[in-house]
């Protein structure tokens, strides 16, 4: 994801709003704030 983020930069071909979410998205990551797979599928029920 660092990768896209920082290459799309140079070269875009994703809209910037697209960059602008993914951006943060990786500060959420840093920041702890996400929802693992296990809790995904306790949550929806699988």
């Amino acid at each position: 994801m660092i990768f896209i983020a920082k290459h799309v930069k140079n070269q875009p071909k994703l809209s910037k709003e697209t960059v602008e979410a993914i951006e943060k998205a990786r500060e959420r990551i840093k920041k702890g704030k996400y929802v693992t797979e296990e809790e995904v599928k306790k949550r929806l029920g699988f």
